[in-house]
């Protein structure tokens, strides 16, 4: 019967083997290689709860946005040597080579909101970066724009991106689990 199983579904199954008992320790070899995305979410989810739960697991990812989510300490492998162990933060202040600058980022961030045609909504600020969702423009105009006062907002650098497919899955995955309740 297990080997009738999608490769997601063994890793699931996988998992939730691992996590019975509950063990003294677990052992969780990227659980979310190969899921889907919701898959990949519902996991995360089960795995913040162990954390809270404080059952020692150690997890394997290679998904940086995985490790912040899910972990609370977090060590990193470099030539399969333990490079560096520690908190989250405590990692990001040890090898964080950005200046913290707040005020250029609040006049980016200013004057992206002062962009009445843009539909701006501030997604995160932290040290001298912002991540903003912009909803009304193209990327070609948007790069345009902060090209124009890339110099006076002093901005060093920028990325635009579009929204990805694992986004957009994601929300309306949420939206239908809400039209349906």
């Amino acid at each position: 019967y297990i080997h009738q199983l999608s490769g997601g579904t063994k890793r699931r199954l996988h998992a939730a083997l691992a996590l019975i008992g509950p063990p003294f320790v677990a052992i969780l070899d990227e659980p979310t290689s190969g899921v889907d995305p919701n898959a990949r979410q519902q996991m995360q989810e089960i795995l913040i709860n162990v954390v809270k739960a404080k059952l020692t697991t150690i997890l394997t990812s290679h998904p940086m946005d995985e490790c912040a989510r899910v972990c609370n300490r977090l060590g990193i492998m470099f030539n399969g040597q333990l490079a560096c162990l520690g908190t989250i933060q405590h990692l990001k202040s040890k090898f964080s080579q950005v200046d913290t600058n707040m005020t250029m980022i609040q006049n980016v961030q200013s004057f992206l909101l002062s962009q009445n045609q843009l539909n701006v909504e501030t997604r995160e600020i932290a040290y001298s970066t912002g991540s903003f969702q912009i909803k009304q423009s193209t990327p070609a105009d948007l790069f345009e724009l902060l090209e124009q006062h890339k110099q006076n907002l002093n901005i060093e650098t920028y990325t635009i991106s579009q929204t990805t497919l694992e986004q957009i899955f994601l929300s309306i995955g949420k939206k239908l689990d809400i039209d349906l309740q």
